[in-house]
């Protein structure tokens, strides 16, 4: 029994649809690995940073690879990280990975850009801390009572 146009129609489809996606998967992939070899590559002499904010620490370094587009999404707690580093004869791709190790941010490298964000899990809210750090002295008060 022979398959229906209709069915053989929609397997071609799923068949070609398949190729294309595995093709930009790896035009994908590709642009990934020459952006880690460009970032590998360049060598910056040095950076010093003492309490700088941290978008004045991501502006040198967009300064030193104009080419790497960096994308930083917004937060309220970046508007408050400064930053405190000291490297040498350092590779631009180490010099984005620990600036953002040292801030508690998150990377990720997309296919025309390095991302930049907070990690939701990692964030730690000051204020909520405060508040249980209040509220575990209140317990302790009214066991002193008791």
């Amino acid at each position: 029994m022979g398959m229906k146009l209709p069915t053989l129609l929609s397997l071609l489809l799923f068949i070609a649809c398949s190729v294309l996606s595995a093709g930009e998967k790896n035009r994908s992939n590709d642009a990934q690995k020459h952006l880690f070899k460009q970032a590998k590559e360049l060598i910056i002499p040095e950076i010093m940073f003492r309490d700088t904010p941290f978008y004045d620490a991501i502006g040198y370094i967009r300064s030193k690879a104009k080419w790497l587009n960096i994308v930083v999404v917004p937060d309220e707690y970046i508007e408050e990280v400064e930053v405190s580093l000291e490297l040498r004869n350092i590779t631009l791709y180490d010099a984005i990975r620990y600036l953002v190790e040292v801030s508690h941010l998150d990377v990720r490298v997309d296919e025309n850009a390095v991302v930049i964000f907070v990690d939701e899990e990692e964030y730690w809210d000051e204020e909520e801390c405060e508040e249980e750090e209040n509220w575990d002295e209140d317990e302790e008060e009214e066991d002193e009572e008791d």
